[in-house]
């Protein structure tokens, strides 16, 4: 097929195609594809290793948007692909929930927001702990991330985790939408007061969801401990 034939725009989700049936087609892909959803199929460990050498033969300079929701990929394969990713020099909204990744994918992950341009990154679903997220807060102010989904992982053991990261956001001007729902974050009071104040001193951030951690967010909008009243 001619470049000027090749789509920009390719959406396989919900077919449930085995790796053997994905890997020929990623062999495919031209520089022209802008977005590529792949969300709810069968990529596995072996696919997903296969798409992250095809990216650094072949960078997608154009793409703007991948979705691998829901493809098994694991934890190394996971680290491989979020490797091969600075490559994509245009990715702005990287989806790759429900995946069974854990630390060696989240130890990638402040490389990518720093060397890319992604400002939206979708991470629920997945067996991520508190500390393997260290760092990525650490280095969310050098990103261009606006909306960020941490929801339903494990980040609640290990309280630096929660602790650095709204230290991170009382400077942050671009991150509007922040999803931590389910990942039982439970600070002590003197923890608790002092992530009020960071976040009550950013006024970004308009979406924040703590839904399943020991806090919760009143109806002006203030952090408060959920054991004072009902949760959010």
């Amino acid at each position: 097929m001619p470049d000027s034939d090749y789509p920009e725009h390719i959406d396989l989700s919900n077919n449930h195609l085995r790796q053997l049936q994905i890997i020929p087609f990623i062999r495919t892909l031209r520089k022209k594809l802008k977005t590529l959803n792949l969300r709810n199929n069968k990529l596995g460990p072996n696919g997903c290793i296969a798409f992250s050498n095809f990216l650094l033969d072949n960078p997608l300079t154009n793409l703007t948007y991948l979705n691998c929701e829901s493809n098994n990929l694991k934890d190394r394969a996971g680290m491989e692909l979020i490797d091969s990713l600075q490559v994509c020099s245009k990715l702005t909204h990287l989806n790759l929930n429900s995946n069974e990744l854990a630390d060696k994918s989240a130890n990638k992950l402040d490389e990518l927001i720093q060397c890319s341009n992604i400002s939206h990154l979708e991470l629920h679903y997945n067996n991520i702990l508190g500390q393997d997220m260290v760092d990525f807060v650490r280095k969310i102010n050098d990103s261009k991330l606006q909306i960020l989904d941490l929801s339903w992982n494990n980040l609640g053991t290990d309280n630096n985790f929660t602790e650095i990261l709204f230290e991170q956001l009382k400077d942050n001007k671009l991150l509007y939408q922040l999803d931590l729902s389910h990942n039982k974050i439970a600070l002590k009071h003197e923890s608790l007061q002092i992530v009020c104040e960071q976040y009550n001193k950013n006024h970004t951030l308009t979406g924040l969801h703590v839904l399943g951690n020991e806090m919760r967010l009143d109806i002006d909008g203030a952090l408060l401990s959920s054991k004072s009243s009902t949760a959010e």
